[in-house]
């Protein structure tokens, strides 16, 4: 009598399970949301440089979602976002170059100059997400990147982050499927490396022509390095704790 009484919970509890949805979110064998460093191993970064957060956003589900939003829940105290480092691409194919848009930080209400991570609460992506075909072709998908550090003081312990999608059915899909993404500090073998490069977490943030000069490429290269050097200046005054 125990055996088929316990047959049958494991029969109703599989079946369950089953009729389960899948959120139309949840990219086939693929994390939405995850992490790219100067240290190449997956899931670390190095406790002395900037780190990217990426979060891919695909409907491949059957219906059209409307009124596509993102909340991304904090992480730790010691894990800073790094000001106007936010951007969003939206392109027709997961084979598509990226076209990423700088996203504007918002600003505090009690603090009209604190700059603020403009994802933290419904952030609308998307008027509406057609559904994908398949993973290669015909597939609107969008990506969200920012950058992030971590306190010299920070206790040298994994640091983790979670973004919620939501839409205009009223279901809430979180990112991984439920899994926060955990991070943890690792060491870079690359001695040159002091920001997470571009073209490994998503592309450059400018298109550059098929063809440039030798002196536009250089003037190229001194506005990166400037714009790295300003990076590199930001201290925990200017800088919002996630």
């Amino acid at each position: 009598m125990k055996k088929v009484l316990m047959f049958f919970m494991v029969f109703v509890f599989m079946t369950l399970s089953a009729d389960e949805p899948v959120s139309p979110y949840d990219i086939p064998d693929k994390p939405e949301m995850e992490i790219c460093s100067c240290v190449e191993e997956a899931g670390y970064y190095d406790p002395d440089e900037p780190f990217f957060i990426t979060v891919v956003i695909a409907n491949f589900g059957e219906e059209v979602l409307e009124n596509v939003k993102i909340s991304l829940m904090p992480g730790v105290e010691c894990v800073i976002y790094l000001p106007q480092t936010s951007e969003i691409s939206k392109r027709d194919s997961f084979s598509e170059n990226h076209k990423w848009e700088k996203v504007p930080d918002s600003f505090s209400q009690e603090n009209k100059i604190a700059e603020i991570f403009p994802f933290t609460e419904n952030f609308k992506i998307a008027d509406a997400l057609v559904p994908c075909q398949n993973e290669s072709s015909n597939c609107e998908n969008i990506m969200i990147r920012f950058q992030h550090h971590v306190f010299g003081a920070c206790p040298k312990f994994f640091a983790q982050f979670q973004a919620v999608i939501a839409d205009d059915t009223g279901r809430q899909y979180k990112t991984n499927s439920s899994v926060p993404l955990k991070i943890k500090p690792g060491t870079s073998e690359n001695s040159d490396c002091y920001i997470a490069p571009q073209d490994q977490c998503g592309g450059h943030s400018f298109t550059r022509p098929e063809e440039i000069s030798d002196e536009d490429d250089t003037k190229d290269d001194d506005i990166a390095e400037n714009a790295d050097s300003e990076n590199r200046k930001t201290d925990g005054c200017s800088i919002l704790i996630l």
